[in-house]
């Protein structure tokens, strides 16, 4: 039995809710090219937070885009080889989940996923 720290969490600090986009399969366009197939949105619940300044620059990522932070109770799909990783929406903006950084969701039933903003 897990005792999942991030519903515990989530007891103390507000929740919110984003669209969650599962990534299917990948099919060839009209014009030949390999484009990316997600499910129809769904709502997951977690804690989405902003990604610091500081840790933008330990991970070497480009300081020009947006990167963001959702902890969830669900499994969710990073990019993989073969794979575009699932998206979110938030607020109006996508976002592509780039890496599991935190990944407990074995351990302790949570998760937490790093995303880049795609577009508004």
């Amino acid at each position: 039995m897990f005792n999942n720290l991030l519903n515990t969490a989530l007891r103390a600090i507000p929740k919110q809710s984003v669209d969650y986009y599962q990534f299917m399969s990948r099919e060839t366009n009209e014009a030949g090219r390999d484009v990316s197939v997600y499910a129809d949105a769904i709502t997951l619940t977690g804690s989405f937070q902003a990604v610091s300044w500081d840790r933008i620059q330990f991970l070497g990522l480009d300081s020009e885009k947006e990167y963001v932070a959702f902890y969830t109770s669900n499994d969710l799909l990073n990019i993989e080889r073969d794979t575009s990783g699932d998206q979110i929406g938030f607020q109006g903006k996508r976002y592509q989940i780039i890496g599991k950084p935190n990944d407990w969701v074995r351990q302790d039933g949570w998760n937490g996923v790093l995303c880049v903003k795609i577009y508004d």
